[in-house]
């Protein structure tokens, strides 16, 4: 167990170093559906706040990725605001199941699919993955580090067709509590690997890097400015040969409406291109702790 968050410490060094490499890659063309470091449980939550500990936990997220603001249709838009085939506005479903190996420590499985109600209308069922999690890898006052390390099996129909065996991901996220004010800020950080056969073809390393400042509004309400960098590096290209992935920035809403149901509503603003309404879309991310 210590090795594997050992291991979650030097990747975060990794990852800012590869990040530097990130902004200084050529643009890449390539329009790929966003991704987010997604964690069922709050990753600012010390081990003196928590409730009294229970085993196991469910629960079911799910990611709306919406169309475009000004002319919506069935895909999402490109950097120059035109309707993207290959980005459908889609759903995607995760089901948690975690067992508490303490009140920091605990072990999720997670199967998930894509759900695209327009166009194909079909539901893509992803690689399944298993993660180890410490909701407080290191806290001192108002800083926390969350941090996991996961593992994904390449069972899935789009893992064959690419010959992809596996994937290793560590996630982290850094929070800091400014004391005597409503603000908060912090930082996802995500690094992925996959492991391919000979005839794989996609990214082989993808980054995530994602600072953050927040504003409680309310005790429920919390008003957020995300601001999303991604990098990565194609299978078989030559080392160091990093493409950028894309840039957005995130104004939304968190709210809690229970104490197990959580809203967030958002904006995605594509900074990559032309920055207006046709090329900004509407997400909602919604978590439901069942138990």
């Amino acid at each position: 167990m210590k090795f594997l968050f050992n291991f979650c410490r030097l990747i975060s060094v990794f990852l800012t170093l590869m990040l530097i490499l990130f902004f200084i890659a050529p643009a890449s063309n390539a329009q790929v559906a966003e991704e987010r470091a997604v964690i069922s449980s709050d990753p600012s939550l010390t081990s003196e706040e928590m409730p009294s500990l229970q085993k196991f936990n469910l629960s079911f997220l799910a990611i709306f990725y919406g169309p475009s603001l000004k002319d919506p249709s069935r895909s999402q838009p490109n950097l120059s605001g035109d309707p993207d085939p290959d980005r459908p506005v889609n759903l995607r479903n995760f089901i948690n199941l975690g067992y508490n190996l303490s009140d920091r420590l605990a072990i999720t499985g997670t199967v998930y699919g894509t759900l695209q109600p327009f166009l194909q209308q079909k539901l893509v069922i992803q690689d399944p993955f298993i993660r180890v999690s410490d909701n407080s890898l290191f806290n001192s006052g108002p800083f926390n580090l969350y941090a996991d390390f996961r593992v994904y099996f390449g069972v899935s129909s789009v893992s064959r067709q690419s010959d992809q065996y596996f994937g290793i991901q560590t996630v982290e996220v850094a929070t800091f509590a400014i004391p005597d004010s409503h603000f908060s800020l912090g930082t996802y950080g995500a690094v992925r690997s996959n492991v391919f056969g000979k005839h794989g073809y996609g990214y082989d390393l993808e980054l995530y890097l994602g600072p953050h400042i927040n504003y409680q509004v309310s005790p429920t309400v919390l008003a957020t400015l995300l601001y999303e960098m991604r990098g990565a590096h194609v299978f078989g290209a030559k080392f160091g040969n990093m493409i950028n992935d894309g840039t957005d920035l995130q104004p939304g809403l968190t709210w809690d409406v229970t104490p197990q149901l959580m809203l967030n509503p958002y904006l995605n603003v594509q900074t990559g291109g032309r920055v207006n309404l046709k090329t900004t879309t509407f997400g909602l991310l919604a978590n439901w702790n069942l138990f």
